[in-house]
């Protein structure tokens, strides 16, 4: 039951107020911002990246903003009076966004892109190997198949 009043009152509550709780613990968890870019194919042979961003062993999608972006309850609790949140870090994930534009992609949704037409007969392994440096530093490229990452060395 407590599970259930913190998902569903408590947290929806603290993203739009400042709250304190008595009985209840709130306890901020710090994660660093870790774009994760998965390949995907998608009809014939096109391939989109879908971007999430993981914040310790939760990923979350680009669509958040504002007050949306403020609470996250995190997924693991010590005891049921525990209310574990994260704050999602709006700078860096518009930095992400912007860096993405700058890579010759195209926005195809919120957390979706795709090869620019002026560089997609090139093929998706020039594009990697043009961005390798960028890709390596920045993101995570992962194979959505099997969830591991792609080794660019």
């Amino acid at each position: 039951l407590a599970q259930k009043y913190i998902d569903n009152v408590l947290i929806p509550i603290a993203r739009h107020h400042s709250i304190t709780t008595h009985g209840m613990d709130l306890m901020e968890k710090e994660y660093p911002c870790e774009p994760l870019l998965y390949v995907e194919e998608v009809k014939g042979n096109e391939l989109l990246l879908r971007l999430v961003f993981k914040y310790g062993e939760q990923t979350v999608s680009p669509t958040g903003t504002g007050d949306s972006m403020r609470f996250i309850p995190c997924k693991e609790r010590t005891d049921e009076n525990d209310a574990p949140y994260f704050r999602r870090d709006a700078v860096a994930e518009a930095r992400i966004m912007e860096l993405l534009t700058t890579m010759e992609l195209d926005k195809v949704d919120e957390s979706h892109f795709k090869q620019a037409t002026t560089v997609i007969e090139k093929g998706f392994a020039a594009w990697v190997l043009l961005h390798k440096e960028l890709l390596t530093k920045e993101f995570k490229l992962m194979n959505s198949f099997d969830n591991q990452p792609f080794c660019l060395d």
